[in-house]
């Protein structure tokens, strides 16, 4: 709770030596324009892409315990390194069949009849 109340901020560092450590903070935002999720969402991604370009990793922990939601758009374009071109999240009906669903595919976060990306990535 004392950290909570700090309002933790966006962190990447490499703890033991060996493993990537992401704390993705809450982004509560309505702005959902491309120019600002790519403002949010760029930075937060170069310096994952440093960290595993830079460090010979063996694995990641992304700690969401500070996270109580807001625009995910930023926060799952951030990770797209991590991820990968893979749905990311969907929406079901009633009858428990998928009715939508957004991806990750070559830096954008692709939901159908919009998308989103991140100006450069580290393929």
């Amino acid at each position: 709770m004392t950290k909570f109340a700090t309002k933790p901020k966006f962190e990447a560092k490499v703890l033991d030596e060996k493993f990537g450590y992401i704390l993705m903070p809450n982004i509560p935002t309505d702005d959902f324009s491309p120019e600002f999720i790519n403002k949010i969402a760029q930075p937060l991604y170069d310096k994952i892409a440093e960290l595993k370009t830079n460090d010979k990793l063996e694995g990641w922990i992304i700690d969401l315990r500070f996270n109580t939601g807001g625009n995910s758009a930023p926060m799952l374009l951030a990770l797209y390194d991590l991820l990968g071109d893979n749905t990311v999240w969907g929406t079901l009906g009633g009858n428990k069949k998928l009715i939508n669903s957004t991806k990750l595919n070559k830096g954008f976060y692709d939901q159908g009849e919009k998308s989103l990306l991140i100006y450069k990535t580290w393929g």
